[in-house]
């Protein structure tokens, strides 16, 4: 089997849904074991390694969980520090490989707060954004995946695992738009 290293572009600035999360390449190694990893700071980058031990899903809600338990009002506060560096900027096991093995799963997860979906493009590319549609903020996890894009259930927007927000229905009218 194979192990999915995936690059992620910033995420930094925070938008509404379609956060650009994925693009990815195979490594020849690993096994069913595997997880999607992803580093917290800039979410420069996500990969999915060979993990002993906890679940993956378990972890990642545990670290988020812990490190925004003493602040409801920020992600980014100084519970997330530690001894000056920011726990954002490690890797976190958000799920396993074996979550979205096909091109119609998605799997959910936290990480400091932020509610995020993995799914697989129609080219098996893994990809990550934010679980909320641009439009009227729905979770975008309540769809499902059409040709690779993940829908929103609302009014049908779909979202590349690169996050761009490629086909809107209920505005066929509107041509060229781009989505801040």
């Amino acid at each position: 089997t194979t192990t999915t290293t995936t690059t992620m572009s910033s995420a930094r600035a925070q938008h509404r849904g379609g956060r650009a999360m994925g693009g990815a390449t195979a490594h020849p190694r690993a096994s069913d074991r595997a997880v999607a990893m992803m580093r917290g700071a800039s979410f420069a980058r996500a990969r999915a390694v060979v993990e002993d031990g906890e679940s993956a899903m378990g972890a990642a809600s545990t670290s988020s969980s812990a490190a925004s338990s003493s602040s409801s009002s920020s992600w980014m506060t100084s519970t997330t520090r530690t001894k000056g560096r920011d726990a954002r900027d490690y890797w976190f096991p958000v799920a396993f490989a074996r979550d979205v093995r096909d091109k119609t799963s998605m799997a959910t997860f936290d990480l400091f707060n932020v509610p995020w979906v993995l799914f697989r493009g129609e080219d098996g590319e893994l990809g990550c954004v934010k679980d909320e549609c641009a439009h009227r903020a729905c979770p975008l996890s309540l769809g499902k995946v059409v040709e690779g894009r993940i829908q929103c259930p609302y009014h049908g927007w779909e979202y590349t695992t690169g996050g761009a927000c490629v086909k809107m229905p209920s505005c066929k009218f509107l041509k060229d738009v781009v989505l801040n």
